[in-house]
């Protein structure tokens, strides 16, 4: 119990730390984890996947605003076009107005100096 036999030998104040076994120790198989706890992936995978979801929608809003700002544009805009259209009619229609009467009062005159002529007998 002396000297021979290792370290089981000379169990003491020197003895070397027991050996138990000469296998490796045990190496951890599969995915590794993480040192965050599962609870807290999964909220922060909810935060990211609701923050994405907001940028998409405020995305699709903006779109529809301007969306719906280009239909009121084009509104607009054919609202003046029939406005001028209307504008460019009426005075069409009032020159002819003003001619026709112009020339009825002129048919009107030529017609009266025609009878004062034959009553002056001319």
């Amino acid at each position: 119990a002396q000297g021979r036999g290792g370290a089981q030998g000379r169990r003491g104040r020197c003895a070397k730390p027991l050996r138990r076994s000469t296998r490796p120790p045990r190496l951890p198989l599969g995915p590794r984890r993480s040192a965050r706890p599962p609870r807290l992936v999964a909220e922060e995978e909810r935060k990211a996947a609701e923050a994405a979801a907001e940028a998409a929608r405020a995305l699709r809003a903006e779109e529809e605003r301007r969306v719906a700002e280009a239909a009121a544009e084009a509104a607009r805009q054919a609202e003046e076009e029939r406005k001028a259209a209307e504008a460019a009619l009426r005075a069409e229609r009032e020159r002819k107005a003003a001619e026709a009467t112009l020339r009825a009062e002129e048919e009107r005159r030529a017609a009266e100096e025609g009878r004062r002529g034959r009553a002056e007998g001319r």
